[in-house]
């Protein structure tokens, strides 16, 4: 299992909590993440490139 959290793998007998995310449109999901508190994943909030600008 992938942490939904961290990017990073759920080594076999790793602690996890399952958090359901529920769909308004399809079936929901079902997300792992480690039950001890892990770093998240940096996300991108502006583009690279500033087109110019």
């Amino acid at each position: 299992m992938i942490c939904a959290r961290c990017d990073q793998p759920i080594q076999p007998g790793e602690r996890y909590v399952q958090v359901d995310n529920p769909g308004a449109s399809a079936a929901g999901a079902t997300l792992h993440i480690h039950a001890d508190r892990c770093v998240p994943v940096p996300h991108q909030t502006y583009p690279a490139n500033s087109f110019g600008r």
